[in-house]
């Protein structure tokens, strides 16, 4: 895959971080200071994608994708009440280009999005659930780890390195 070549990925990165200088140059320093010392909402809002199997509810809803209620009516019962504000992950989501927005409130897979699919079907999860990662390209459980063990570890950070 071109894309994994290593020339193309040093140029990727560079116009990568070409573009956060260029946004950080652009921006109030108070914003850019905000939008860093809340991280924490983006990785947060991929965890429950993830965790909840959007992109395989919206996978299996084929090209027509999903309005925000029939996506919580596949999520069911339990994941319904834990996820009361799906709208505005998704749309959060939406925002940083991790899933797109058809119509207000209608949403389908992109290509990051359909990356993180595990090609599961929702009832497969309900019979065998801890199969989810069995066969997959890794990138469901990759934010699985990120998001247990790393994620909550990293926010003691400063503890270790600083005197209290």
């Amino acid at each position: 895959m071109l894309m994994l070549h290593p020339v193309v990925l040093a140029a990727v990165n560079q116009i990568m971080a070409a573009c956060r200088q260029l946004c950080a140059s652009m921006q109030w320093p108070f914003l850019t200071v905000c939008n860093v010392a809340r991280g924490y909402h983006l990785p947060t809002c991929l965890c429950l994608l993830e965790a909840a199997h959007i992109p395989e509810i919206l996978r299996e809803a084929g090209p027509r994708s999903l309005d925000v209620n029939e996506i919580l009516r596949h999520m069911g019962q339990l994941l319904r009440a834990i996820c009361g504000s799906t709208r505005h992950v998704l749309h959060i989501l939406v925002t940083h280009h991790i899933t797109c927005k058809v119509c207000p409130d209608v949403f389908t897979n992109n290509r990051i999005s359909g990356a993180i699919d595990s090609g599961r079907t929702i009832m497969e999860f309900s019979q065998t659930p801890e199969t989810k990662h069995d066969r997959t390209n890794g990138i469901a459980a990759f934010i699985g780890l990120c998001m247990d063990e790393l994620f909550k570890s990293v926010a003691h950070l400063p503890d270790c390195y600083l005197p209290s």
